[in-house]
């Protein structure tokens, strides 16, 4: 019996056997090469990138030389450039050209997202000039898609005009800009833009300070030009993004005095320009967006203070039905079809208020969903509901610094940041800033009366001597003053409260501490570590 196996199926030839023979050594030398050649790419580019960039630069032209230097400067960061105006805080880097939130942006002679220059007010030229912020910007979307460009293409398209003048539209907003950032910069600048109208619009972002500009031109939640003094002791809405919380904090829902206090500085900065614009003979419409999904209750809140500010000026609910269909794909802000909404609105505002008048053959049709809702009253009852949800839902009467949640998170006002980011943000204490705050709710019936706080103090000289001062609604509860570390680093500190109206929904409190230290290639001013906070 033959015992080689028997052959089964087609014979291969001895050119397939040599064929495949070969085949096989190259490809396995191919693979060989191409990871060699991965592996000894970088070693190569690390040594000729310097000579190369070298050479580059010695041999080019002084015109060539100069475009290289200002294509790097307008790619290095963001587009960002700091100004000498605090309030107003930024603007962008003139001349830049360069990619943003998946979207090219051009800035012109203005600081601004333009592909034109901004110039003074032409004779025959009435001008719109819509104010706010990243949806002003256009972020994340192309220029000629944003609503203020497509308000100004409908009236030329329609060849319309306002008092035989022709309407061109500017848009003056900057990502992240605040309410006191806007107004302040079109208030200072209100005679060279010479706006026959102002459309200002405020999301739910807009009313504290959020952000400023380091040296590559980027935000930073570090510090914001309103407040730079206090270095990573911000209040800001923000005060959760590095404990994993993307939703805004409690700073904004006028809940305690800072907050309050936040309103009443962002309303007399829009006053100021409802003053200067109807001074001077010229129209403003103030208007806020309705976004329930991550404004909470921000637009009821923004008609309260509307209301109470006493602001003589018409007021417009706003909105661009947030859904799949007018949202970008890659971003939460409006697409071409959400920002049509937007101008579509502003569009029958205007020609309701008699403003600039439209024919009704070519008045745009307004959504189903969307309504004109101009000079909205205020609802108590919504409001207070709103409130009661959010403080059910984030603030406690209890704090363990080490456990928290990141819903527990956006009851800080700011000045506080954890020893790690991403997954172990919440764990461990956190430090404090030499202005730190948040709030806590309050027990039931309002039977809190006094608060107990420990601290950790590190041993550290430049923090001695240390002075903690901790403020409840802005009266001072409790003060610990040492000349000296101690042998234990913890501290215990009792205050008793003070009385708070019934309404009231929360406790603010506010720590300043004297000293701070920092490391070498980290600036934040660290000061001590919460450990626990409790309401008794």
């Amino acid at each position: 019996m033959d015992p080689s196996p028997k052959p089964s199926g087609e014979a291969v030839s001895p050119f397939g056997k040599k064929f495949r023979y070969y085949a096989l050594r190259i490809l396995l030398a191919l693979g060989v090469s191409v990871l060699c050649l991965a592996l000894a790419t970088p070693l190569a580019l690390k040594f000729l990138r310097p000579a190369l960039l070298h050479y580059l630069l010695d041999n080019l032209s002084d015109a060539r030389r100069l475009e290289l230097y200002e294509s790097l400067a307008a790619r290095s960061g963001q587009f960002y450039d700091a100004v000498p105006e605090p309030a107003v805080g930024r603007l962008g880097k003139r001349g830049v050209v360069t990619r943003y939130r998946g979207a090219e942006i051009r800035i012109n002679n203005a600081g601004m997202r333009s592909s034109s220059d901004y110039r003074a007010k032409a004779q025959g030229v009435f001008r719109i000039v819509c104010l706010g912020d990243s949806y002003v910007f256009g972020t994340g979307g192309p220029e000629e898609d944003r609503f203020c460009d497509q308000i100004g293409e409908f009236y030329r398209r329609h060849d319309l005009r306002a008092g035989g003048k022709v309407i061109e539209t500017y848009a003056l907003g900057l990502d992240s800009w605040t309410l006191s950032q806007e107004a302040t910069y079109l208030s200072s600048r209100i005679s060279a833009y010479d706006p026959d109208v102002v459309l200002h619009l405020s999301v739910s972002n807009d009313i504290t300070p959020l952000a400023g500009v380091n040296g590559l031109g980027m935000a930073t939640y570090e510090f914001s030009p309103e407040a730079r003094q206090w270095g990573s002791g911000l209040f800001s809405n923000q005060a959760a993004r590095y404990f994993g919380e993307r939703n805004f904090s409690a700073l904004a829902w006028s809940l305690s005095p800072q907050s309050r206090q936040e309103w009443d500085r962002a309303f007399s900065a829009l006053g100021r320009l409802v003053e200067l614009q109807q001074g001077r003979g010229g129209k403003i419409l103030l208007s806020v967006l309705d976004y329930p999904f991550s404004g909470q209750f921000f637009s009821e809140l923004y008609t309260w203070h509307f209301h109470q500010s006493k602001l003589q000026a018409p007021f417009l609910l706003t909105s661009f039905l947030p859904s799949f269909e007018t949202q970008l794909p890659h971003d939460a802000h409006p697409n071409r079809l959400g920002n049509s909404y937007l101008a579509t609105l502003y569009i029958h505002a205007l020609n309701r208020l008699g403003w600039i008048p439209v024919p009704d053959s070519a008045l745009p049709r307004l959504p189903e969903e969307l309504t004109l809702d101009l000079n909205p009253e205020p609802d108590p009852d919504r409001l207070k509901r709103d409130r009661e949800e959010f403080v059910a839902d984030h603030l406690r009467t209890s704090l363990d610094f080490r456990r928290l949640t990141r819903e527990e998170t956006q009851a800080f006002l700011g000045g506080i940041f954890p020893e790690q980011g991403g997954e172990k943000a919440l764990q461990g204490y956190p430090w404090a800033s030499i202005r730190s705050g948040f709030l806590m709710g309050r027990l039931e019936g309002g039977r809190e009366r006094r608060l107990v706080l420990e601290v950790r103090i590190p041993p550290l000289p430049e923090l001695f001597p240390f002075r903690l001062t901790v403020m409840a609604e802005g009266t001072e509860v409790a003060r610990l003053v040492l000349e000296n570390p101690e042998p234990s680093d913890l501290y215990r500190l009792v205050g008793n409260l003070p009385g708070l109206e019934r309404r009231e929904l929360a406790r603010e409190i506010v720590l300043v501490a004297s000293s701070y230290f920092a490391g070498i290639g980290n600036s934040r001013m660290k000061s001590y570590r919460l450990v626990s906070a409790k309401l008794e």
